[in-house]
């Protein structure tokens, strides 16, 4: 477990377990009630999430409680979509259902196709390309 600290104070904790070799589950997160609300939950998994995807994990789970809206939007809005009804609704945690994030690079953006970067900079308003963009981007088209 570690403590997620705001200027050297502890407002609370993230939990880890490697489930395989390939997956990593958050067992807890939570941030106590005087942190709530200024995006320090969303700040510690977008960190973790950074952690474990750098460390060549294929994807992170997590189970969430269902009386718990405001958490699982923040899984949501990270990826992470819900896989199963873990449990029906009790008088604890409202019942869990589990969510996973996949890490697939393939979604990664690497630019498009064609993609010319900085060309912006060389173009006029209408579109056309200024003397040095000519320059810099013209296509040679003739036969060598």
């Amino acid at each position: 477990m570690w403590n997620i600290k705001v200027d050297g104070k502890n407002v609370g904790e993230i939990e880890l377990f490697q489930e395989s070799e390939d997956s990593v589950n958050v067992v807890w997160l939570g941030v106590r009630e005087e942190g709530r609300g200024k995006g320090i939950a969303t700040a510690a998994l977008d960190a973790t999430i950074a952690d474990v995807k750098s460390k060549g994990y294929k994807q992170m789970t997590l189970e969430v409680p269902g009386d718990s809206p405001d958490a699982r939007h923040i899984y949501e809005s990270r990826g992470f979509v819900a896989n199963e009804k873990i449990s029906d609704d009790d008088n604890i945690w409202g019942g869990l259902t589990k969510m996973t994030l996949k890490f697939d690079d393939s979604l990664e953006h690497h630019g498009i196709l064609g993609q010319k970067w900085g060309v912006r900079r060389f173009q006029i308003e209408d579109g056309s390309y200024t003397a040095a963009g000519k320059e810099r981007y013209s296509v040679d088209t003739k036969p060598k």
